[in-house]
């Protein structure tokens, strides 16, 4: 036996191994659930050979090593929207942000992230799965790859290591899996194309298929209805869960009454009024839906064609009631586009409010939202500038009487806008100080960031109109920037040269009241959870951080199983200190 046919015989036998275990770790994460179907694959060791010889012919070099797919996962699902939830677990695993034992992902070991689409550039579904695949931080961002086929393939293709090793081989080489992500329409056409085509392409057949050219002609006209299926199903989806929300009962928006008067004010007749308000209804519906981020696309763009149907009439147009139409129908679709979380969108409402900003000049909430999107965006000086402007805005509007606002800012929006105000202005610093620290430790900036995240955030405290809910959320924000400023100043400042004892006693006082409101048994406030345990790691109190945390772990587990994650610096948080308990 050569010596590359025994270690191909070692690779593959490993890799077995590694199969059992990865079957196991996908019933524990309960992957079933998630989608239509999975199944796995070994490479055999005359396989890997006949892929050694086959590769050698373009690359000599070629060696066992550069073999990425001796393991394979194929995982099935029945909407395209479904592939970001596998993707969100599949990744919660290589990360090792969940608490399983054991996992057989090296930690961390994502090698590789191709997304194959025939239209990468109008497809919220691809931008979705780049966004999350770069959220877990694994790989740089500009190497997950976005690829496109001449025969218009569509799949999700990530490539990892698993934690098992080869004897008498590589000292450092671990058994790669390559986990294929797509829908069952997809699927079955990727087998035929497999068959007939792939093959006679790539030269994966030792007696190469030599099919007519209108064959290929007939895979991409099927391809193309294949594409159309996936979207149909996804809009079946949505029809039916439009149907679910609509047997329960929806929480109108808190705006609703007060926005139907203002429009019967205008002479808006209650015929467009309704048609308006049945879209709203479905803005109010995305967070009750399974499908949140494609309910706000779909309700943004009825908002936009409701509201280029009514522009046909010129009469419309000239009425008394056009002007606050207009203003409400284009923030209600921008706020939806925000909602996505999507870029492409959040770039798209900020042209909204841009152009919203030129007609509508003394209208604070349209720099309240450019202010939001910006953050989106990661332009922190820009937003703040207009969150900035909306305050000097809302403080103007706040003397006149509410029939003079009654659009611009209605008491319902005057009595929260303030302290949305004050809470977004520190986020902004806080998200600027981490990113800074991220890329650099630039100690100076980023503690000017995190101090003025505290101050920007304090006067919400002085708020009128404010409540217990209120009270306790600015709280929370600035306790869990206080404790950001003291654990940056104990990292990279010595004792004495900075003065944070106002931070560090506002930690002390202000604990008890995060503390009576979070019952530990039923909290499933995420962020309140996290700032308390940081509270109790910084006071020393262990017993009482491994509550929390096991608190936030049980969170992890329900998030897990609806196909989402928690954030990744909270799961890191919680798993280092149950594994000190």
């Amino acid at each position: 036996m050569s010596e590359e046919k025994f270690h191909a015989s070692e690779i593959s036998h490993s890799a077995e191994a590694a199969e059992q275990a990865l079957l196991a770790i996908l019933k524990t994460a309960n992957l079933q659930s998630n989608c239509y179907a999975y199944k796995t694959r070994v490479k055999s060791w005359k396989k890997l050979l006949s892929k050694l010889e086959l590769k050698r012919k373009k690359k000599p070099a070629y060696s066992l090593n550069d073999i990425t797919d001796v393991l394979g996962l194929r995982i099935v699902t029945l909407f395209r929207q479904d592939m970001i939830d596998i993707i969100d677990i599949i990744l919660s695993l290589i990360s090792h942000q969940v608490k399983y034992n054991p996992i057989p992902f090296e930690g961390n070991g994502l090698v590789e992230a191709i997304i194959y689409t025939p239209s990468p550039k109008n497809d919220i579904i691809i931008s979705q799965a780049h966004q999350k695949i770069d959220s877990f931080g694994l790989i740089p961002s500009d190497s997950i790859q976005l690829e496109t086929t001449v025969a218009r393939y569509s799949s999700i293709h990530l490539v990892a290591k698993m934690d098992f090793s080869v004897p008498d081989f590589n000292g450092t080489y671990k058994i790669p899996v390559e986990i294929q992500i797509r829908t069952v329409f997809e699927d079955a056409w990727g087998e035929l194309d497999h068959k007939y085509g792939y093959q006679n392409r790539e030269g994966k057949s030792e007696s190469v298929i030599t099919n007519p050219l209108h064959v290929q002609k007939n895979l991409l006209t099927m391809k193309k209805f294949v594409d159309a299926c996936s979207e149909y199903a996804d809009n079946i989806r949505d029809l039916a869960t439009e149907s679910e929300i609509e047997t329960r009962t929806v929480k109108p928006l808190e705006t609703d009454d007060l926005v139907n008067r203002n429009l019967l004010i205008g002479g808006i007749s209650q015929k467009t009024i309704s048609e308006y308000m049945c879209v709203r209804a479905i803005r109010a519906s995305a967070e009750e839906s399974k499908n949140t981020s494609q309910t706000y696309l779909r309700a943004a763009e009825s908002f936009s064609k409701l509201l280029e149907q009514m522009m046909l009439d010129q009469t419309f147009q000239e009425s008394k009631g056009f002007e606050a139409y207009y203003y409400y129908i284009k923030m209600d679709e921008a706020l939806c586009r925000i909602s996505t979380s999507d870029i492409s969108e959040i770039k798209k409402a900020l042209t909204i409010y841009i152009d919203l900003a030129r007609n509508y000049v003394s209208y604070p909430m349209i720099q309240l939202r450019m202010g939001q999107a910006l953050i989106r965006l990661k332009e922190y000086d820009a937003a703040r500038k207009q969150l900035k402007k909306c305050r000097t805005m809302v403080n103007r509007l706040s003397i006149v009487s509410e029939e003079k606002r009654a659009i611009r800012l209605p008491d319902v929006e005057l009595k929260r806008v303030q302290i949305r105000l004050y809470l977004l202005l520190g986020f902004a610093y806080w998200k600027e100080s981490s990113d800074i620290y991220t890329k650099n430790v630039d100690s100076k900036r980023v503690r000017t960031f995190l101090v003025q995240a505290f101050e920007q955030t304090e006067p919400a405290l002085s708020c009128e109109h404010i409540d217990m809910d209120d009270r306790v959320k600015i709280l929370n924000n600035m306790v869990f920037y206080a404790l950001e400023i003291v654990h940056f100043k104990a990292l990279h400042f010595k004792k004495g040269n900075e003065n944070f004892e106002k931070h560090e006693s506002f930690i002390k006082e202000n604990l008890s009241t995060i503390e009576k409101s979070t019952n530990l048994s039923t909290a499933e406030n995420v962020n309140n959870l996290d700032t308390l345990m940081n509270c109790y790691i910084y006071l020393n109190n262990k017993p009482k951080a491994i509550k929390v945390a096991e608190r936030l772990e049980k969170l992890s587990l329900e998030h897990n199983l609806a196909g989402t994650s928690l954030d990744k610096n909270i799961l890191e948080g919680i798993n280092t200190l149950l594994n000190e308990k």
